[in-house]
């Protein structure tokens, strides 16, 4: 992990499996976060710093050197919410660190057979299919994660109507750039969901487009 060690989005531990010390303290998950009753929902600009710092931590992992590595269990346990409300990404005891052929390319990979039941229910159709993943799984997961994070803002996804010109109007008051990162993440073929990186950057591109808070 000394790859990835010291990076703002990655909480900071010495080891990993049997010999994990966590160096910081946390009060709440984004699991807990999302589920605390009377609490104010998230703006949009909360909403989107949160995913922004979450898939900063999967981008320092998947262009980790040597890497990349993946860290096959994203799930709002596994975030930890700091004192300033920002996430950084936790536990990677399932953690898997992809080889390279020989023309230097990540190579698919296929988990043993004793992680087969891990993370359900949020498993990528390509685990469930047990076809070769990527870092591309933690994509997916990410994605179920954002949904999380739409629920704490107290948005439900929407759905299109019908304009008296019969074109479609979909009926939002969230940001619709957000709608489509998502969908993206959660795309069934892995090859089609875009990298943690370009998250990364069309997450930015949101946040540049918000008013700025008083």
């Amino acid at each position: 992990m000394d790859a990835v060690r010291g990076n703002p989005h990655i909480v900071q531990m010495l080891g990993i499996c049997n010999t994990t010390v966590v160096t910081e303290a946390f009060t709440l998950t984004l699991q807990s976060a999302v589920h605390r009753k009377g609490t104010t929902a998230l703006s949009i600009s909360e909403a989107v710093n949160m995913s922004l710092d979450a898939v900063r931590g999967l981008q320092a992992l998947h262009e980790a050197e040597g890497g990349p590595i993946v860290h096959f269990d994203v799930k709002p346990t596994q975030l930890m919410v700091t004192d300033s409300g920002g996430l950084k990404l936790n536990d990677f005891n399932v953690a898997w660190f992809m080889s390279q052929g020989p023309d230097g390319k990540p190579c698919p990979f296929n988990m043993e057979g004793k992680f087969r039941g891990h993370g359900s229910p949020w498993r990528s159709p390509e685990y469930l299919t047990r076809k070769p993943m990527t870092e591309k799984i933690d994509i997916y997961r990410m994605g179920l994660v954002f949904q999380q994070i739409l629920a704490a803002a107290g948005v439900k996804m929407p759905v299109a109507q019908e304009s008296k010109d019969d074109v479609p109007v979909v009926a939002t008051t969230w940001h619709w750039s957000y709608y489509e990162i998502v969908q993206d993440m959660i795309a069934m073929e892995a090859t089609q969901r875009p990298s943690a990186r370009e998250v990364a950057w069309r997450l930015r591109g949101i946040l540049e487009e918000l008013p700025e808070l008083p």
